[in-house]
């Protein structure tokens, strides 16, 4: 993917919820992925997104350590709910484009299951955005 010039971001090893861990354990989750993505031939990554999106007060001491930026998302549309994927990839573009808004960030997932509607989805997605003047960036060109 890293070759690809897709991003490649931290989200923990385990997909730990953070609010309960101590600081020590955010550390290693989070040192722990870094070593692997690195190991794996992705460029140490540059973001984080939490698990379910909760933080904790020891996240930030553990981003600065590891030269991280978090991220969070604009609109998550529940793409990994059975309901949701058992009303089919119609559905879960319904939900993300009648959001759509310049500047969004869009949480889709893409692993932790099958993710077939998803990725069936994005064509109906893309389109719309197309239709509304908007273009899929990297974070690193959003940021910008």
């Amino acid at each position: 993917m890293a070759a690809a010039g897709h991003t490649i971001g931290n989200h923990t090893f385990d997909h730990a919820r953070l609010p309960w861990r101590s600081p020590t354990e955010i550390s290693r989750q989070i040192g722990r992925t870094q070593e692997a993505l690195v190991a794996a031939g992705a460029p140490p990554p540059r973001w984080f997104r939490a698990p379910h999106g909760w933080k904790s007060p020891f996240l930030s001491g553990a981003l600065r350590r590891d030269k991280l930026r978090w991220v969070a998302w604009t609109h998550g549309v529940w793409d990994t709910s059975p309901r949701v994927i058992a009303q089919g990839a119609r559905e879960i573009a319904r939900r993300v484009i009648a959001r759509l808004d310049d500047g969004d960030l869009i949480l889709l997932h893409d692993g932790g299951g099958d993710r077939s509607q998803t990725a069936a989805a994005l064509d109906e997605i893309l389109d719309a955005c197309a239709a509304r003047g908007l273009r899929a960036v990297t974070l690193e060109e959003l940021y910008q």
